[in-house]
């Protein structure tokens, strides 16, 4: 994509099975609902620091997907965003980043999450049936946990929860 692009409009890469990756440029800040929703063959993303927004669905189906990292500047991250990104094995999570319900569902192969000291809430259904994640270490900066966080993670054998945490949801650990 060409440097001095500034958003990433919806749907633009819908259903686009045959890219395998794609480095956004540094002057990229927004990428749209579904931008890049059932791209199957998508196995890399660069996501520059410029990036503050990503719609929902925006990488939803993207089975390839085996990493991401956010960049820590304040980014919104829409619901659904990395849903049933099958084969996504590790995250970073830094303390500024604004997740929505949902965001990670259905990945089936996530095992490692890393939250950053300063992430402050797991948001609503954030892992749901993530059932190859077995432990996260949740920092001391946590003061919430969203309904069904955790729900159908059938491999979860370890969990702390600091003493910061005021608010566990319904259905947390469900299952």
């Amino acid at each position: 994509l060409p440097e001095g692009m500034t958003s990433i409009k919806g749907n633009m890469f819908y259903q686009c099975t045959n890219l395998k990756s794609i480095t956004i440029p540094n002057s990229v800040t927004y990428i749209g609902k579904n931008a890049f929703y059932e791209c199957t063959s998508l196995e890399s993303v660069t996501m520059p620091d410029s990036v503050t927004y990503i719609g929902e669905e925006a990488f939803e189906f993207c089975s390839s997907l085996t990493s991401v990292a956010f960049p820590d500047n304040g980014i919104y991250i829409g619901l659904n965003a990395f849903k049933s990104c099958t084969n996504l094995e590790s995250v970073t999570i830094p303390a500024n980043v604004n997740l929505e319900r949902g965001t990670f569902s259905e990945c089936s192969n996530l095992k490692n999450v890393i939250l950053a000291d300063g992430f402050t809430t797991i948001a609503t259904g954030m892992f749901v049936n993530c059932t190859g994640l077995t432990n996260i270490t949740i920092p001391d900066s946590v003061t919430s946990i969203g309904g069904a966080a955790f729900f159908e993670c059938k491999s979860l054998e370890s969990i702390i929860i600091p003493d910061g945490v005021t608010s566990i949801a319904d259905s947390t650990f469900d299952g």
